[in-house]
């Protein structure tokens, strides 16, 4: 549980001084603060309609996992098949759920393949136990769980205009593919503000959704470069 007392979001202090609501998320002694609202639900709901909306994740942990059978060992332990006609391929998203012994559901999971790695996106009161009995039926497989909960943090930005916020303020990647045909469970990565970012197109919203997964010491800085050049003022995109 210390990644879920160490994970407060590193734009707490921003949040506070624009005056959100704040809700805990998760049971009472591990409890995460949420952004509710801003003040402006109906604003904050159009903005996902009409332009964008940027959103804060506190609640989301990641578990890296790294070594050269990942995804051997993945595709016999989790409901997704890794291997098949859809291989887990570099800059590749799939959904999973990790089960127990019984069959109930102890994660649902999305990962992401960057070759090399792979990034591992659930709720981060999940981590714990994910990685214990995951990470137990590692024998002898080329294969390490790593807990990342506190060194990365995860942004949404939901809405049509998301796409064109980005593209507007991010340097993209020479190896990774372009923004513009980021395609739905696809990924790449750029730098906004001098730091580099991970984005996952996840349309969870019924508009284009895009996952971005910054280190946490950048976070304030991606975060601010968003909201300024997508500011209300200029009808591009709204905190929520």
């Amino acid at each position: 549980t210390e990644h879920l007392m160490a994970h407060i979001t590193p734009l707490k202090d921003q949040h506070t001084l624009a005056e959100a609501a704040l809700l805990p998320y998760g049971p009472p002694e591990l409890s995460i603060e949420l952004v509710e609202t801003f003040g402006e639900l109906d604003f904050e709901y159009a903005a996902i309609r009409k332009a964008c909306a940027l959103l804060d994740q506190p609640h989301r942990g990641t578990i890296e996992i790294v070594g050269d059978d990942r995804i051997d060992f993945l595709n016999n332990m989790i409901t997704q098949e890794l291997k098949g006609e859809r291989p887990l391929i570099p800059h590749r998203s799939v959904r999973a759920f990790w089960l127990s012994r019984k069959g109930r559901v102890t994660a649902d999971l999305r990962l992401t393949e960057l070759g090399g790695r792979i990034l591992v996106d659930l709720d981060a009161h999940a981590v714990d136990a994910t990685l214990e009995t995951l990470g137990g039926y590692i024998i002898t497989e080329d294969v390490e769980l790593r807990d990342a909960t506190v060194r990365l943090h995860r942004f949404a930005l939901h809405g049509p205009t998301g796409m064109d916020l980005l593209r507007a303020i991010a340097t993209q990647a020479d190896d990774a593919p372009p923004l513009g045909d980021l395609a739905p469970n696809t990924a790449t990565v750029c730098t906004i503000a001098g730091a580099e970012v991970i984005v996952e197109r996840q349309d969870t919203a019924g508009e284009v959704g895009l996952e971005l997964t910054v280190e946490t010491e950048h976070a304030k800085a991606v975060y601010t470069a968003l909201i300024d050049a997508g500011c209300p003022t200029n009808g591009a995109e709204t905190e929520t």
